[in-house]
C-alpha cells in the first residue's frame, strides 16, 4: 500500500505555488509516496486568497484540510521561517493535529539559521538571549525554532530541502 503523505507548509502563499506543488508531488511519486496537498496546485485566487472572503469560506477550507490530514499516514512539514522568525502558524497547527493522530512528522527548514541569528539577539549579563526588538527571551535549546513544533517531529532537518525531507520519510515510517 502506498503511504499517503500530507504536505504542509506556507508554500501555497508563494506566487510560484503551482511549480512548488508539482515538484513536491513528483518527489513523493519518485519515492513511492502518495503526496497530498491541501489546496489545488493551480494558481490560488478567489475568496480569502486574492480578495476578501468570509468566515464560512474559512471554515470550509479548515475542514477540508483536516479531512485530508486524517486520511494520511504521515506529514512532511515545511517549517522554514515565514513572515517572521518562526514557522507558519497554520503548518504548526496541522503538525499538532498530526501529532495527536499519532502520525509521523518529518519537519524541515530551508533556512539554516537559528532564532537568535534571525532576530539579531544580544546576550544579557545572566546569559539570557534577548530579542532587541521585543525585549523578550529567546529559547536556548539549540533548536531552529520553538521547542513545541521541533519536538513534535519524528525527524527534524535544519537547512534542508523538501526532497531531503521526503527521502527521510522512510525513517519516520518505523515509528
Amino acid at each position: 500500500m502506498t503511504m499517503r503523505i500530507y504536505i504542509a507548509g506556507p508554500d501555497l502563499f508563494y506566487r510560484d505555488w503551482p511549480d512548488r506543488a508539482g515538484k513536491a508531488l513528483q518527489v513523493c511519486a519518485d519515492l513511492g509516496l502518495d503526496g497530498v496537498i491541501p489546496v489545488p496546485a493551480e494558481p490560488l485566487c478567489g475568496s480569502g486568497i486574492t480578495c476578501p472572503g468570509d468566515f464560512e469560506g474559512a471554515q470550509r477550507a479548515f475542514q477540508s484540510c483536516l479531512t485530508l490530514l486524517r486520511g494520511c499516514q504521515g506529514i512532511i512539514a515545511n517549517l522554514t521561517p515565514f513572515r517572521g522568525p518562526e514557522p507558519d502558524s497554520g503548518t504548526v497547527f496541522e503538525m499538532a493535529v498530526a501529532y495527536m493522530l499519532g502520525l509521523p512528522i518529518v519537519g524541515y527548514s530551508e533556512d539554516d539559521r537559528y532564532p537568535h541569528q534571525i532576530l539579531n539577539a544580544s546576550r544579557a549579563d545572566d546569559g539570557a538571549l534577548i530579542c532587541e526588538k521585543t525585549n523578550t527571551l529567546i529559547e536556548q535549546f539549540g533548536l531552529p525554532f520553538n521547542l513545541m513544533p521541533a519536538c513534535a517531529c519524528t525527524v527534524l532537518l535544519h537547512g534542508a530541502t523538501f526532497a531531503e525531507a521526503a527521502w527521510r520519510d522512510g525513517g519516520a515510517r518505523s515509528h
